[in-house]
């Protein structure tokens, strides 16, 4: 895999009724640079924690939440919650199996109908989040390590694909069958 701080994340969502993917584009620079200490002190304190990436996905968006709100950031119009949060949902959508093929959905309106439960939301975004604050704060060669253990513990692809190039790389779904495909990287 070639270590670029470009990578999409995707998250694949396991159920009864098939797979979902969650495809999440990373935060740009200036991002970032507004976010940088409660994303620093985000990773810094999951590593503290000595969680790493078990138990890291699990507690990322608490943790981020946490640390927000301990610096008085949380809140408010530029405040992590409006800024950083809205804009890692922004740049995330939901790739569902339809009759007519896999279809595209913002994160967003994905969660306004229905498509994604509580549990799944809460899982997809922590490991979002996990991997932007890690990603965002670690040099290439860490990064190597830890995107491998992402893609080996929670299952997760890491790709250059945009959303829409990911969704065309599936299989042709049937409804709620699961299609069974992966995209290289």
């Amino acid at each position: 895999m070639r270590v670029d701080k470009e990578l999409n994340l995707v998250v694949p969502l396991e159920r009864e009724d098939g797979t979902l993917y969650v495809h999440s584009t990373p935060i740009g620079s200036e991002v970032f640079d507004k976010y940088f200490k409660v994303i620093s002190k985000t990773f810094s304190d999951i590593t503290t924690l000595g969680v790493g990436f078990i138990g890291g996905p699990g507690i990322a968006g608490n943790m981020l939440k946490d640390v927000a709100t301990r610096l008085g950031v949380w809140d408010g119009v530029d405040g992590v919650q409006n800024g950083l949060v809205n804009e890692i949902r922004r740049l995330t959508n939901v790739v569902v199996p339809t009759e007519a093929g896999w279809r595209t959905v913002p994160l967003e309106i994905a969660q306004a109908q229905g498509l994604l439960s509580e549990g799944e939301l809460k899982e997809a975004e922590g490991i979002i989040t996990f991997f932007i604050v890690t990603s965002a704060t670690c040099t290439r060669k860490v990064l190597q390590g830890f995107l491998t253990a992402l893609e080996e513990m929670w299952s997760c692809q890491v790709t250059s694909l945009n959303c829409s190039a990911f969704a065309s790389s599936l299989r042709t779904s049937t409804g709620t069958d699961s299609s069974g495909g992966t995209v290289d990287t």
